[in-house]
């Protein structure tokens, strides 16, 4: 046992356990003709229709360009407002129109739940053939899209999917769609082992395999496993975070200058997947950082940050020769949202929120990070310092565990190092890695609770679907669904669909049936704005009263995770017969 903690076998172990899960998690809500079918509902679409959703699109995304370089010159000139929308191809009226309908057939053919589009709407935007390779959209950064357009051209040529079919053919045939979604999700599946192996690789560095085994384990079995399982930049950022600090550690042993090129370059990788990776910058000088020789240490980070501009600004060139679209989306997605004014009180939630990342390791790498800035020396010294200044810096302002995912490799590594010198403190102790062993086996509960979730899913769209078969729906009946969602399982056809704002109290005509998350306080809304009672047709889990139940689910669902898929919570309500 102990030659196996010593060896890579036990990280490469790891990583063959979790590759079967991806594999299958990785189908997990991808769009497909099922779902386009219990939308449709026996409904034919007819070639004019798909036409009118080809050409919408194209209408859409054409208003959407001029609209975001028109807002964005009035954002360089300081004239914009707070707060910035693009425009939505959906009108004011809650009653779905024909084509209003047929906008939520393409995005229900097109996007998932987890808004992990974004890659493909952004290559969809693309003209290679023109050489015009302008995303348009730039929350996510080049590094990620260009990748998955790279792998999508290959797997397209190789004969393996269809990905240059046009939007015609995947309303036709979804299931590509599906597997588009599946390679994309494969490769950020990808990033996170090797992410694995490299937090190993750090952890042997910096103290032992063991510390290192420590630490993959914790970063495996954390959410950031649910993270991996969806198409955004946060999980490959942490990735090229790993790298830097690799290439850092090894520099600082061999100091071939090669390593702080490549270091530079993974820097500008994180940066270019998703720009508020761009503090993983700060690594270079803390981890390079010498009580001696000042000319040496600035030309080192000199060089690496010449790299990671160059690996930037190659990875995301349209930030210069698009800005004016640049500005508006950092509007819409940074101050439009005031994520970049520092707040106490996001600074107090994220507070609250990063130790039960995963807990109880996220809890001690905490305490790790404030005691490695105290005490410790060298590179922990340096990677600790990072987390304590990047905690309440991003805290206060971006607030999102998602997007401080960059950073968890840093947490687990010195969550690691402190449990290695737990266990060196007391070699004879056999309760001391059995302990190790039990929590580590607890954390498992998160990436399980994951294909807890999936079935959850699964079993909702069964439900639904029964559901809809028993029930009397013909042109005549009125769905309202509780806040525009494309992926509540709805019958869009013969019904009428309409959106049911419950804090807007207008005359809305006869409501039949009505589609919302089961939560208890929206029901009582819903009885309130309604005015008369409705009855629950598929199973539904209300949310507790307050008191010790509702504690204990709180905790569950904190721990767990089980709220991370709304719809596993929704609940169809239909009209008593009394009325």
């Amino acid at each position: 046992m102990r030659r196996l903690i010593h060896s890579i076998t036990a990280p490469l172990l790891l990583i063959a356990v979790l590759v079967p899960f991806f594999v299958i998690a990785a189908r997990f809500a991808t769009p497909s003709r099922e779902r386009l079918d219990m939308a449709l509902n026996g409904h034919v679409l007819s070639p004019a229709e798909i036409g009118a959703m080809v050409s919408q699109r194209q209408a859409h995304i054409e208003t959407t360009i001029e609209f975001k370089r028109e807002m964005g010159q009035r954002v360089v000139r300081g004239e914009a407002g707070k707060v910035i929308k693009t425009p939505s191809a959906f009108g004011s009226d809650p009653m779905l129109s024909d084509i209003e309908k047929l906008i939520w057939l393409r995005e229900l053919v097109l996007w998932t739940p987890f808004d992990e589009a974004t890659a493909f709407s952004a290559l969809s935007r693309m003209n290679p053939a023109k050489f015009d390779f302008n995303p348009h959209v730039f929350n996510y950064g080049g590094a990620l899209i260009y990748p998955v357009g790279a792998l999508l051209f290959v797997l397209d040529r190789a004969g393996l999917l269809k990905a240059s079919g046009g939007l015609g053919a995947m309303i036709e045939d979804p299931d590509q769609v599906g597997r588009m979604y599946l390679a994309a999700k494969l490769l950020i599946a990808g990033s996170f082992l090797a992410t694995l192996l490299l937090i190993w690789d750090i952890g042997r560095l910096l103290a032992s395999p063991r510390a290192g085994l420590i630490a993959a384990l914790a970063y495996g079995l954390s959410d950031s496993f649910g993270q991996a399982l969806v198409i955004k930049p946060h999980v490959p950022a942490a990735m090229w975070t790993a790298v830097a600090i690799s290439l850092l550690l090894r520099f600082d042993r061999d100091a071939r200058i090669w390593r702080i090129w490549a270091a530079g370059a993974a820097v500008g990788m994180a940066a270019g997947s998703i720009v508020t990776a761009a503090p993983v910058a700060l690594l270079v000088p803390l981890l390079l950082w010498r009580k001696s020789n000042w000319p040496t240490w600035l030309g080192q980070c000199a060089i690496a940050g010449l790299a990671a501009a160059a690996v930037f600004f190659a990875t995301n060139p349209y930030i210069v020769l698009d800005a004016y679209q640049f500005a508006t989306d950092a509007a819409i997605h940074g101050t439009g949202r005031s994520r970049l004014t520092p707040q106490l009180g996001r600074l107090w939630e994220s507070l609250l929120d990063t130790p039960f990342h995963n807990p109880p390791f996220s809890m001690l790498a905490c305490a790790a990070v404030v005691y490695g800035s105290w005490r410790s020396q060298g590179a922990v010294a340096g990677l600790s310092r990072f987390a304590l200044v990047l905690i309440p810096l991003l805290g206060s302002t971006v607030g999102s565990g998602r997007t401080v995912t960059f950073m968890y490799p840093i947490f687990y590594i010195l969550a690691g190092l402190a449990i290695d010198h737990w266990l060196q403190a007391s070699p004879e102790s056999r309760w001391r890695p059995g302990l190790v062993v039990v929590t580590l086996l607890v954390t498992a509960a998160n990436p399980a609770t994951e294909f807890v979730n999936i079935r959850k899913w699964d079993q909702t769209n069964r439900d639904f679907r029964e559901a809809f078969d028993r029930l009397p729906i013909d042109a005549n009946t009125v769905m309202a669904v509780y806040a525009r969602s494309i992926f509540l399982p709805t019958p869009l056809y013969p019904a009428r669909i309409m959106y049911l704002d419950l804090n807007d109290p207008i005359d809305q005509p006869r409501i039949d049936y009505v589609l919302v998350p089961s939560g208890l306080g929206l029901y009582r809304q819903l009885r309130e704005f309604v005015g008369r009672d409705f009855v629950p047709v598929t199973p539904c889990r209300p949310d507790p009263e307050p008191g010790p139940r509702a504690l204990v689910t709180w905790v569950l669902d904190r721990v767990t995770r089980a709220e991370t898929v709304p719809p596993s919570r929704t609940c169809l309500y239909a009209k008593t017969p009394a009325r």
